[in-house]
């Protein structure tokens, strides 16, 4: 926060990031309020998520290529329209029902990518010093937090005002935070189609080209399942033992591990190599995910989703430091922008095979997927080694 423009960009950062945490539960609550079907409601809500993922890292790619600001604000202007008539469809009876999908991938689509470019933010201020370890783990705190409070809030003003306002206050939280995000000019990276010659763009990068990044996005769809199931799990087990007023409670413990370890993360001066770190975070995950599956009262699964959250924020940390070192500087945005995306995608894959394995087995033994799922990204981390190397 001390580098030269830091602070201007940090606070937009975080406000413009909440659609993230706001956009799916809030999609759920107002389809599902308003038509009384969770099966409409859940579909609408993933056709939604898999848009954002699909388009983040070609809403990065554009960003690197023409500059932060020329892609940001025609983009917020597109996802307030098209979320504004999502929310307007669902709220209209004569409404057809097949309207929603179209309008929850355009609206998706453009879920602006503000953590990734505030990211690309940081490499110009601070890339190459130790600094820039300690940037990635603010932003792996903003991220934790806005996960924490987002949810809570949607749930509360879809329920408790009317069945659109999460998903408005989504909306209004994006266009404030990307507007303000975007009049930072002091820190926006050049684009490469306003600071290259024609021959250094042609002969730029794209950073879907680097092998080693797919190892990182391979490591974070499973780290994405692990996410998707443990919350799941979580909210199941706390039905079943009859508090569900608790279920957000273990969720926020979940989210304050996440912070704890991305606050010691940053305060420590690491020598191990990025690459190690980032698989002893990946296996650290998959051995703490072990109590879950144990658990038998809300205080051991409390404790057991704590131990799990602290392993999430260097894993998360780790892994964007390598797209760091490994992505051509010309095309960071991109690539932290399939790291967003493939976690994401494995949330919804999580989220999915989840539900019929609870419905089956229970919350319990749903949770060894997790702990499979962790250590499938160990593996793909340990595997792919040689291409983490830079």
């Amino acid at each position: 926060m001390s580098l030269p423009g830091a602070r201007g960009f940090v606070v937009p950062g975080l406000i413009g990031r909440f659609p993230l945490s706001m956009l799916g539960l809030g999609t759920v609550l107002v389809v599902s309020l308003e038509t009384g079907s969770y099966t409409l409601a859940g579909s609408v809500s993933g056709t939604l998520a898999v848009a954002t993922a699909l388009a983040g890292p070609m809403t990065g790619s554009l960003a690197d290529r023409w500059g932060q600001r020329r892609v940001l604000l025609p983009l917020l202007g597109i996802f307030g329209v098209a979320t504004g008539a999502l929310v307007a469809a669902a709220m209209t009876d004569e409404a057809p029902t097949w309207l929603l999908f179209p309008l929850a991938v355009v609206s998706g689509a453009a879920v602006p990518q503000i953590g990734s470019m505030a990211r690309r933010r940081w490499k110009m201020l601070a890339g190459g010093s130790v600094r820039f370890d300690t940037a990635l783990s603010l932003e792996s705190v903003l991220d934790a937090g806005v996960f924490v409070i987002g949810p809570v809030l949607a749930a509360f003003l879809a329920t408790s005002v009317w069945p659109g306002a999460g998903v408005v206050a989504a909306v209004t939280l994006a266009v404030l935070g990307g507007v303000l995000f975007a009049a930072q000019h002091g820190t926006e990276p050049p684009g490469r189609s306003g600071a290259a010659t024609g021959c250094e763009r042609r002969t730029a990068t794209p950073a879907y080209r680097v092998r080693g990044l797919w190892v990182l996005v391979a490591a974070h769809v499973m780290m994405g399942v692990c996410f998707g199931t443990t919350d799941l799990c979580v909210i199941a087990f706390a039905q079943r033992e009859g508090h569900s007023a608790l279920a957000g409670v273990l969720l926020a413990t979940f989210a304050t591990g996440s912070v704890i370890a991305g606050i010691v993360y940053g305060v420590v001066r690491w020598r191990a190599p990025v690459r190690l770190r980032f698989l002893l975070a990946l296996m650290a995950m998959a051995a703490a995910s072990v109590p879950l599956v144990l658990a038998s009262t809300i205080p051991v699964m409390a404790a057991g989703a704590l131990l799990v959250g602290l392993a999430v924020s260097p894993a998360l940390i780790a892994g964007t430091g390598l797209v760091e070192l490994l992505v051509p500087t010309e095309s960071l945005t991109e690539g932290f922008a399939w790291l967003a995306a493939a976690v994401g995608i494995g949330i919804a894959l999580g989220s999915a095979v989840a539900g019929g394995l609870i419905d089956t087995y229970g919350p319990n033994p749903t949770l060894l997927l997790t702990t499979c799922a962790g250590l499938t990204a160990s593996t793909i981390a340990g595997a792919g080694r040689r291409w983490l190397a830079r």
